[in-house]
């Protein structure tokens, strides 16, 4: 049951999440304080739905630490550079894509 009201809550961060921006460029795309503490929640509720992926192991996916992974998932995240913005739409891909996270949980599945 609480998998399922997860689910919900991630598709109602989705619905009101979706952009209306033709740009096949996420990088170009403008991402707000409150895109990224949509995705923050979404993130968090993922790896907490599937705690045999690592931080670590999904701090790879990004190219990042996962002591990096831990702040962007628990710190208020500002980014004001390129990098700090790119990073979110990397993210947000990733819960986007269902295969690219059926992907890391057979990775980290096999890995322990």
């Amino acid at each position: 049951e609480e998998v399922n009201q997860i689910e919900m809550v991630i598709e109602e961060v989705d619905d009101k999440s979706s952009s209306d921006s033709d740009s096949d460029d996420a990088d170009d795309q403008i991402m707000n304080e409150e895109d990224i503490k949509k995705l923050q929640t979404k993130l968090k509720m993922w790896m907490a739905k599937h705690p045999q992926v690592t931080r670590g192991q999904f701090g790879s996916l990004i190219e990042r630490s996962a002591g990096t992974v831990s702040d962007l998932i628990n710190k208020k995240q500002t980014p004001s550079t390129k990098q700090g913005i790119t990073v979110w739409h990397v993210i947000k891909k990733f819960l986007e894509d269902k295969s690219q996270q059926d992907a890391l949980i057979s990775s980290a599945a096999s890995s322990s």
